[in-house]
């Protein structure tokens, strides 16, 4: 998953992102995999909440409400990254155990590098949900 997130780095410096990958503190441990994992959670759990529970009813059926639903993924996908990584912050340490220079903007950076992978993820997942849901078959496409 550090491939995707590579793609992405600009948005966050290539310190955090040696970071997640284990270079740098946390013992080695790839956190990209942890944070792709929450964030594929996110989005499929609320993809189908949108067309079978939310608003699977011909009146409500619109784009604005995907969109809606897509921002709500997003946010939630950002916060939950945003105060995991405030939460490890103390542990952004390299070897001899000098504080790495990741600041918050690198933190909220990553943050909406998160929200590009939301958002794409939980698009793709519409494609496919919508063709199960009676009233919503032609949301978002």
């Amino acid at each position: 998953m550090d491939k995707i997130y590579t793609l992405l780095s600009g948005l966050y410096g290539d310190e955090l992102h040696d970071f997640l990958l284990g270079v740098n503190g946390m013992n080695g441990t790839n956190l990209f995999n942890v944070m792709f994992v929450v964030l594929l959670i996110i989005s499929m759990l609320l993809t189908p909440f949108f067309y079978y529970k939310l608003w699977d009813r011909a009146t409500w059926a619109s784009i604005g409400k995907w969109l809606v639903m897509l921002l709500v993924n997003a946010t939630i996908v950002f916060l939950v990254n945003v105060i995991w990584l405030h939460f490890l912050s103390d542990k952004m340490v390299d070897e001899e155990g000098e504080a790495l220079s990741i600041g918050l903007s690198n933190i909220i950076g990553f943050g909406f590098a998160s929200v590009i992978l939301a958002s794409l993820l939980f698009s793709v997942a519409s494609l496919g949900w919508k063709t199960q849901s009676v009233n919503c078959p032609h949301i978002p496409l």
